[in-house]
């Protein structure tokens, strides 16, 4: 018979962890400790358990936390005796509880991924009432507070300020680490207002281990095995890394690493003229970089309208920023720390050499749908590895639905929490709602910004349709010419008196364009919009002048005249 040691298990209540990385620290200080066998930490309910030999001094534990920055008392210990599987011991504080309203099943619902649109399907199932699971093995917030909209528009709006600085008030230097750490106080706050601090509030399990399918209505989270009624998929997307010769053998910085960089490059070559290349290029431009942008498709924003992408392109060279489109990169090279980005414009064929001290590689997303059992229940995907789904988000399980990023489809913050909660609901009461994107509103952060809403002109052509196009220069607004910020137009699709569509750059454009979204959901006339009255002088004026200039001209109008 095999001789029993005794061991003990020791409760502790821990202060000052606000997330799953603090959760993190303090079992990596536990586990230090000598005598330690086996440990589990809860953020959310300030709790430890540790499994320990006898003889383990429980102050070394507490000393250990110590030093890691948080603090710890005692709670209870109880000695037992060592059983041939120690996890059994162990009352694991992360494990939820098993209760559903589904007969067999653990939960309603299981939600793979820890974004907006992962959020929102929870908040929404919660709120119909169902039991729900949340499994997110990294970061939860998904990319837009941690790597995303949130702190590029800080890296912005600095750098917009230091821009001002520097042309009024003679601004020589500052400090890039400051602004970085700056940044992360700011994200690390909104991520716990809006994820962290509502999983407690809605009350639905949240497990931070990584998800997988293992058979049908099953799914493996860590090491437990659940099953579930319906599953959300909500994995969101990564950075895409191009197959450019020699690239991997050079040290290059995605979006997500340049967003803690501690050393301003003196030159930066950015691979990638969309709206993330864009919007962090034109950033540290005016943090004082070089920086040259390099674009495989004959535009910047290949995707958008070419009047827009001609005007941006203009107003981007202005500030010293070199745009290569229709060129190639065919190889990257490093000699003495310096970097060597060979490229190739395609029409010319002509070959051009940039020097930089970093790359920012800025070519696209690819969906995280690997490794996570899609083959195992059915869930079909497409040639890029997207999973495809219907108008209701389902996928090709019909218990299985998905959303956000991993579909491919709107690659936006605010389109993942609506398919989320739209979702959640045909999920739980049966697919009612079919997913809407005509009136779906975006933006690209630039100076001067670019928005836009539904198909542009070109789509709305190659559909077969012929509208009107009411246009009109940000040099006719009032507000514009008081603010000296006169760059740029917005341009108004219109069939049969209704707006369809809109793309406009220019200051606030993202401002702007958000007018347009209930005249489209709602087709509201246009002269019904043509007859409210704007607040004057505002920029947002510029939608009505638009639209009045398909009778009128309105350079010949007085202050607010219709």
């Amino acid at each position: 018979m095999k001789k029993q040691n005794k061991t003990k298990i020791i409760e502790l209540t821990v202060k000052g962890m606000t997330c799953r990385h603090c959760a993190e620290k303090v079992k990596s200080a536990i586990t230090k400790v000598k005598g330690v066998e086996y440990t589990e930490v809860d953020y959310q309910k300030g709790f430890a358990s540790v499994v320990a030999e006898s003889a383990t001094n429980e102050s070394e534990i507490i000393f250990s936390i110590s030093n890691a920055g948080y603090s710890a008392e005692i709670k209870n210990i109880t000695f037992k005796e060592e059983a041939e599987d120690k996890q059994k011991k162990i009352v694991k504080t992360e494990k939820p509880k098993i209760y559903t309203k589904f007969r067999d099943f653990h939960y309603d619902m299981v939600i793979i991924g820890g974004g907006s649109g992962a959020f929102s399907a929870a908040i929404t199932a919660v709120e119909i009432g169902a039991k729900v699971l949340l499994a997110e093995s990294k970061l939860i917030g998904g990319t837009c507070v941690n790597r995303g909209c949130i702190p590029t528009k800080f890296l912005i709006d600095i750098a917009k300020d230091i821009k001002i600085l520097r042309e009024k008030a003679n601004l020589n230097s500052f400090n890039i680490k400051k602004i970085v750490e700056k940044k992360n106080i700011l994200v690390a706050n909104l991520r716990k207002q809006k994820y962290e601090d509502l999983v407690e509030y809605y009350g639905f399990d949240y497990i931070p281990y990584k998800a997988e399918f293992s058979g049908n209505e099953k799914i493996k989270v860590g090491n437990e095995e659940i099953t579930f009624k319906k599953c959300i998929i909500a994995t969101g997307s990564s950075v895409a890394i191009p197959p450019i010769p020699n690239l991997h053998k050079v040290k290059y910085l995605t979006s997500d690493e340049i967003l803690d960089i501690e050393k301003l490059p003196k030159k930066l070559v950015v691979i990638g003229g969309s709206a993330v290349g864009l919007e962090i290029g034109q950033a540290f431009s005016r943090f004082g970089s070089k920086v040259y942008i390099v674009e495989l498709m004959p535009r910047i924003l290949p995707q958008e309208d070419p009047e827009i992408s001609e005007h941006l392109r203009k107003y981007l060279e202005e500030e010293g920023i070199e745009i290569f489109t229709s060129s190639n990169v065919r190889e990257i090279e490093e000699k003495n720390g310096i970097k060597i980005v060979k490229i190739i414009q395609n029409e010319t064929k002509k070959e051009l050499l940039i020097e930089c001290d970093e790359i920012l590689v800025a070519t696209g997303r690819t969906p995280n749908t690997q490794g996570i059992g899609l083959e195992k229940v059915g869930v079909k995907v497409n040639e890029k590895g997207f999973i495809e789904t219907d108008e209701f988000t389902r996928t090709s399980n019909p218990n299985i639905y998905a959303v956000g990023d991993c579909t491919g489809k709107m690659m936006l913050v605010t389109v993942a929490a609506y398919e989320g909660k739209i979702a959640a609901k045909n999920a739980l009461l049966g697919n009612k709602k079919k997913v809407d994107y005509s009136s779906i509103p975006y933006a690209v952060f630039t100076d001067p910004e670019v928005a836009g809403i539904g198909l542009s002109y070109e789509n709305l052509i190659k559909k077969g349709k012929n509208p009107k196009v009411a246009k009109i220069d940000f040099s006719y607004i009032p507000r514009a010419i008081v603010s000296e910020k006169t760059k740029g137009f917005i341009k108004i699709c219109i069939e049969n008196d209704f707006i369809i569509s809109a793309r406009a750059i220019g200051h606030i454009a993202s401002e702007i364009i958000q007018k347009l979204t209930i005249p489209i959901k709602y087709k509201i006339p246009t002269e019904d919009i043509i007859d409210t009255i704007d607040v004057y002088p505002t920029f947002s004026e510029a939608v009505k002048l638009c639209l009045q200039t398909l009778e009128k001209d309105v350079a010949k109008l007085s202050c607010c005249a219709g």
